[in-house]
């Protein structure tokens, strides 16, 4: 199965942020025994980035958070027709609509959040 992982549940499991830690750590555990394929949006990157930087104050553990993040998830693609699609969609979440603009996964795609 291929799941969208929230941003925050990226930065509940590397940053062990409680109470969600646990949870996190379970999506994570099932992605490397490959139960699941974990997937993330483009622009979450930048926010891991930005938010690991600014609760770690430590440039170098960082770099390492989001290389760990990019060699265990791939990234959905964002291009103009994912924008337009999404803007037209009605949605208010651009993050909902990823599970419906991807039909080529062979396995469907669902989103992975603290609800």
């Amino acid at each position: 199965m291929r799941v969208l992982l929230d941003t925050n549940i990226i930065l509940d499991f590397f940053l062990e942020r409680e109470p969600f830690f646990q949870l996190a750590s379970e999506v994570f555990e099932a992605i490397a025994a490959e139960c699941i394929e974990g997937l993330i949006s483009a622009s979450s990157a930048t926010d891991i980035f930005y938010i690991c930087k600014r609760q770690t104050q430590n440039l170098e553990q960082t770099r390492q958070i989001l290389t760990q993040t990019l060699t265990l998830l791939s990234v959905c693609p964002v291009d103009y027709t994912v924008l337009n699609t999404a803007l037209n969609s009605g949605l208010v979440d651009f993050e909902v609509i990823y599970p419906k603009l991807y039909p080529f996964a062979a396995l469907p795609l669902m989103r992975i959040n603290r609800s």
